[in-house]
């Protein structure tokens, strides 16, 4: 018997404008991309499932 199962999943969407120049676009792809991102964005979800005492017991993965 699996000792862990799915819940639930949040969606993680990163909108921008349409019309955004080709640069800013790159821009923005490259820093989501970069480890320091992934990181940083992994270390505030576990402090945001810490500050709820019900999700003591959770475990997490970002997916990509």
């Amino acid at each position: 018997m699996a000792k862990m199962f799915l819940m639930d999943q949040i969606h993680f969407n990163v909108l921008v404008p349409a019309d955004l120049p080709r640069a800013d676009q790159a821009a923005i792809q490259r820093t989501l991309r970069r480890k320091r991102f992934l990181v940083g964005f992994n270390k505030a979800v576990r402090q945001v499932l810490q500050r709820h005492s019900a999700l003591r017991l959770v475990r997490f993965s970002i997916d990509r």
